[in-house]
């Protein structure tokens, strides 16, 4: 279930990693920068980025 969380956006990596939840090592351990695997809609239908969802 973790993963589906992470891929939804509905926990931050650093928040499996802290809960250990997850267990990565090596160069690419950190994974943050590529979840969730699509944005979350904010405010307006807009990205965290501001980008416009449709």
């Amino acid at each position: 279930m973790t993963w589906l969380a992470l891929a939804a956006g509905t926990t931050s990596w650093q928040e499996a990693v802290e809960a250990r939840t997850v267990s990565a090592s090596g160069t690419r351990a950190d994974l943050a920068e590529l979840l969730p695997l699509w944005p979350t809609a904010g405010a307006g239908g807009r990205s965290a980025d501001g980008q416009r969802l449709s």
